[in-house]
């Protein structure tokens, strides 16, 4: 009952629950674990920037990676 009071605190569903053996239930609620905890660590390092960056380029959209890539492609035509 431990188990399943632990799953279901950790967000696993109780269909879920059901279906896992033992070990891949244990494995489930470590990994929920280390979810929260890195999500824990980004809020925390987040919180103490002095600047924010854009929220395209915290998730690696292609307009700010494109960016890059032109800087980059000019740096490299300079040298040449």
């Amino acid at each position: 009952m431990a188990a399943y009071k632990t799953a279901l605190a950790q967000g696993i569903g109780p269909e879920t629950f059901w279906a896992l053996t033992p070990y891949q239930t244990q494995l489930a609620i470590q990994g929920q674990r280390e979810r929260q905890i890195t999500l824990a660590w980004y809020i925390a390092a987040l919180s103490r920037q002095k600047k924010l960056l854009e929220l395209d380029a915290l998730l690696g959209k292609k307009k700010n990676m494109q960016g890059l890539k032109m800087a980059l492609q000019g740096i490299g035509a300079k040298g040449k």
